[in-house]
């Protein structure tokens, strides 16, 4: 009597391939999402750290979560006051977002319109947001930044605006000149469709900018324009008498006449003061103390955010 054949077929390694795959996959997609949220987690500790220390200088605090919590000047409203406007901006989950709601821009013409405020105007600034595109806007290699963050009657006192590289240029405007590099660099913080990043930005009226990319240094040094020239200094140009809005579609300047910004934004705070390496360092290393005590942390990404601030002044 023949013994039976218990050899596998063909189809049952395929099938046990596929299975294997799938399970590989959820695992995958599983670990990187984890991954992403304890990256966010390290970033909030640096985020906290700036609001704590500036917080009696915020003058404006976007949280976007469609409530009274968006606020600027001395109003407390929902785009309220006059003129305010949310043109098509839809909220997401919040879930899907950093904190709270958040807002999706769908890259085309969807802007927050902000009623005229002179806080809004400050003589020194901190910017900080949180960003995540969902497409790249590089649709076009003409002419193609859209503008994040701008005064509607001119560029004063600063102003923002993303690339077509994926890359967000901070601007300032001071004695009618526009210094569009910090130290040498015009831009270095890339963005990554599908994943959040927090930036920030920082002038002093000693003509120095700073910018930082989710809690870490990336550019330091004196303001300079396109030709190289070194702001020596001044308080930033006030603004005219027009409003501001976040994710301008500004005319020819992209592709068609159109171009808002395409992702999602939340978090949106601007202080009327600059971020300095002293003001961060006691909070954000006791929160980053904190989180590897409870190892939300590991050892090497504990040491390069400590090492970020004591060779980044």
């Amino acid at each position: 009597m023949n013994k039976k054949n218990k050899s596998f077929t063909l189809i049952e390694l395929l099938v046990v391939i596929v299975i294997i795959g799938i399970l590989a996959g959820v695992i995958m997609i599983s670990t990187s999402s984890s991954i992403d949220k304890a990256n966010i987690a390290k970033i909030k500790v640096f985020e906290e750290s700036i609001r704590n220390n500036l917080l009696l200088n915020l003058i404006s605090e976007w949280k976007l979560d469609g409530n009274t919590n968006d606020r600027w000047g001395d109003n407390n409203a929902l785009w309220g006051g006059v003129n305010g406007l949310n043109t098509s901006a839809t909220y997401k989950l919040e879930s899907e977002c950093i904190s709270g709601k958040c807002l999706d821009f769908d890259g085309y013409d969807d802007h927050l319109e902000i009623p005229y405020n002179l806080n809004l105007s400050p003589s020194e600034v901190t910017i900080s947001f949180w960003i995540k595109l969902t497409s790249n806007p590089n649709v076009s290699a003409d002419n193609n930044w859209r503008s994040l963050y701008r005064n509607m009657g001119g560029e004063a006192p600063f102003y923002q605006y993303l690339e077509e590289v994926k890359q967000i240029n901070f601007s300032v405007v001071v004695s009618g000149i526009s210094y569009r590099y910090i130290g040498g660099s015009f831009c270095s913080e890339d963005l990554t469709v599908g994943k959040w990043s927090f930036l920030t930005y920082t002038y002093s009226h000693d003509g120095y900018g700073k910018a930082y990319k989710d809690g870490i240094l990336s550019r330091s040094g004196k303001m300079k324009t396109s030709a190289g020239s070194e702001c020596s200094g001044g308080v930033l140009q006030k603004s005219a008498s027009a409003n501001w809005r976040i994710s301008w579609p500004a005319g020819t300047s992209t592709p068609n006449g159109n171009g808002s910004i395409p992702g999602i934004i939340d978090e949106f705070k601007i202080y009327a003061a600059p971020l300095t390496q002293a003001q961060i360092k006691q909070n954000y290393i006791t929160g980053l103390n904190s989180m590897f005590a409870n190892g939300n942390i590991s050892k090497e990404d504990y040491n390069k955010r400590i090492n970020s601030l004591a060779y980044n002044n």
